[in-house]
């Protein structure tokens, strides 16, 4: 076994809480203003920002295409198409085929229960990046095959590491479980029909199988129909397409980082382009008690995001949903979170 040191031990990248951006209280119930939303579209535009949607109860309240970008143009999503398998995970635990999120991936991947690492890994593990595997190589589209091939590095559950290998291997896995679908197929099927989301490309590995770590193509106004079926706990107008407690364990944080989920960034900011950067991201602020039963989802604001600046919020408080579009830049959450909720007069 390799003695590489995991990156994330090596790499001190701070992330900023949402408590430590100056943005109001939590107290004080933030809420949207024009100053704030005007603001924060100006410092968007100016770092090479394409879009800005908003949907705020399920409606759109506000969007803007600049830069030579249009409502009919499409981005992709880069890394932030990871948030598409946390659904697929749920969909298909409710659809019992998976027994849970902490399944054990060898299950399926029946050639790995030989292996003393690989055999312990849990579908969970997988997706929230601890699996202990090799990450592979960032914004590569490995094949679903060359993907299992990953070696077994450290001890599930005690190392995150961001890459698109644990995605791809869950690819695998999912056209192990369901019968005649690829796992496009199956995601369409079972949640982009129900909200009528629609994508408007979607890259392929050599292997011909969908990129499930990047690889969606999306408008604006449709990339946000996601988030609100997020926000709503898996609910679209008023049709529950997948149980509420199952959309809650996407959002549950590990161990080893607490800001990051199931292909979700839990109340923190990365401030970097993981996907372009390479480079592992740990969350400072792990010791912040979080008490997530007090509101109707278990999170304050989460995000989705992808290279070049690609990002998805959800400020369940506000019931909003958020879609920035962009071109590589020193784009930060933290500056564009701070302009649109704070008061008026104030940046």
């Amino acid at each position: 076994m390799t003695n590489r040191k995991p990156a994330i031990l090596s790499i001190t990248i701070i992330f900023l809480c949402l408590t430590h951006l100056g943005l109001p209280d939590q107290a004080a119930k933030p809420s949207l203003n024009p100053d704030g939303i005007q603001k924060a579209l100006e410092y968007s535009k100016n770092l090479n920002g394409l879009s800005l949607v908003m949907m705020q109860n399920g409606k759109i309240i506000f969007e803007d295409y600049h830069n030579g970008f249009t409502k009919d143009d499409a981005h992709l999503l880069a890394s932030a198409t990871k948030s598409f398998s946390g659904a697929i995970l749920a969909a298909m635990t409710e659809d019992k085929l998976v027994s849970s999120f902490d399944e054990k991936v060898s299950q399926t991947i029946t050639e790995w229960a030989v292996d003393p690492l690989k055999s312990q890994i849990t579908l969970r593990e997988l997706l929230n990046l601890t699996s202990g595997l090799d990450p592979g190589p960032i914004g590569r589209i490995l094949g679903y095959v060359q993907a299992l091939e990953s070696k077994a590095i450290f001890k599930p559950g005690t190392v995150f590491q961001y890459g698109p290998a644990p995605y791809q291997i869950f690819g695998e896995v999912v056209k192990r479980k369901v019968s005649g679908e690829t796992p496009l197929e199956y995601l369409t099927r079972r949640i982009f029909k129900p909200i009528s989301l629609v994508p408007t490309g979607w890259r392929y590995g050599q292997d011909n199988n969908p990129g499930l770590a990047t690889g969606a193509n999306m408008k604006a106004t449709e990339w946000i129909k996601f988030g609100e079926f997020i926000r709503d706990r898996g609910s679209w107008e008023g049709r529950q397409i997948i149980k509420a407690d199952l959309i809650d364990e996407l959002l549950k944080p590990s161990a080893v980082n607490p800001a990051y989920g199931i292909g979700f960034w839990l109340e923190a900011n990365p401030d970097i382009d993981v996907e372009e950067s390479g480079r592992i991201i740990k969350n400072e602020q792990a010791a912040v008690e979080k008490d997530r039963n007090k509101t109707k989802s278990p999170f304050k604001i989460i995000m989705s995001a992808g290279a070049g600046k690609q990002r998805l919020y959800i400020i369940d408080s506000l019931n909003l949903v958020i879609v920035r579009q962009g071109k590589a830049s020193a784009f930060s959450d933290a500056e564009f979170l701070t302009r649109l909720l704070s008061p008026p007069g104030k940046e």
